[in-house]
């Protein structure tokens, strides 16, 4: 049941299903193409309050970055086929990438590295409020999977432009460029 003070806060049949948890009917609306980013009168999305089982967030929290932060890869699945930002930041400048990174999952981070996420974190060059990128938290967590799928996808980045190519054999990387 929807607390009485929600009542005509511009709930949405998304929204409301989330609230109550009703997986299916969700599912249902995602693929009958409803729209997640419609929000209600206090900027809540029916996404935010499932990643969050029902509780708001003031924090700049997308639900791809929540469902990332919990590590729940179902979610995240479920998401990525609706195409969020993956990008999007926090507050705090955190994208969904440092959370997954700082949890050591290997699947979404794989999931979010192949969607070409942004590596180098928010800003470019700062990540987090102390201004670590997703590959030194990983590090610093000792997530060795993590650090080596995000090394793989900065080095892909840096050595497939201009009009370069990367070749990867079992144990070693050429770089092989036309003109």
């Amino acid at each position: 049941m929807i607390p009485k003070e929600n009542y005509g806060s511009g709930n949405t049949p998304l929204i409301i299903t989330c609230y109550d948890g009703y997986t299916d009917i969700v599912q249902w609306l995602l693929h009958n193409n409803v729209n997640v980013d419609q929000c209600r009168n206090d900027m809540v999305t029916g996404l935010i309050m499932a990643s969050q089982e029902g509780h708001t967030d003031i924090n700049g929290f997308t639900p791809l970055i929540n469902a990332c932060d919990g590590s729940y890869t179902s979610i995240v699945q479920l998401l990525m086929k609706h195409k969020p930002n993956i990008d999007a930041q926090t507050y705090g400048g955190c994208n969904a990438l440092i959370f997954s990174a700082a949890n050591g999952n290997l699947e979404i981070t794989q999931l979010l590295v192949k969607s070409n996420a942004d590596y180098k974190g928010a800003d470019t060059q700062i990540c987090r409020l102390d201004g670590k990128s997703p590959l030194q938290i990983a590090t610093d967590n000792g997530h060795a999977s993590i650090v080596v799928v995000v090394s793989e996808h900065m080095m892909l980045d840096t050595l497939s432009s201009d009009s370069c190519s990367v070749v990867i054999g079992p144990y070693d990387m050429l770089k092989t460029c036309k003109g």
